[in-house]
């Protein structure tokens, strides 16, 4: 859900885009309970990053008040022309 929201294309701020994404997810899978879910595609290592998966893992969800958030995949940028073991770039 939403392309690289730690950059300005999310003007909110962490929490409120945790809380966006726990009531997509709990209307999602409240319609369709088996669909995967993707989170936000962001940049590797970034501190907004890694607030969402913390939020994911243990943080409390806006919907149910309990502990986390359904997230089956998470992806994200390579930026700043990585390398690979093999010295590729992609």
């Amino acid at each position: 859900m939403w392309n690289e929201p730690d950059n300005a294309y999310w003007q909110g701020t962490s929490a409120e885009y945790d809380k966006l994404y726990d009531y997509t997810e709990a209307a999602l899978h409240g319609v369709l309970p088996t669909a995967n879910w993707v989170g936000p595609r962001g940049e590797r290592g970034s501190s907004f990053l890694t607030q969402f998966l913390q939020h994911c893992a243990t943080g409390t969800n806006a919907v149910t008040g309990k502990t986390g958030t359904r997230l089956d995949l998470i992806t994200f940028h390579a930026k700043g022309a990585p390398r690979s073991p093999a010295g590729t770039s992609r």
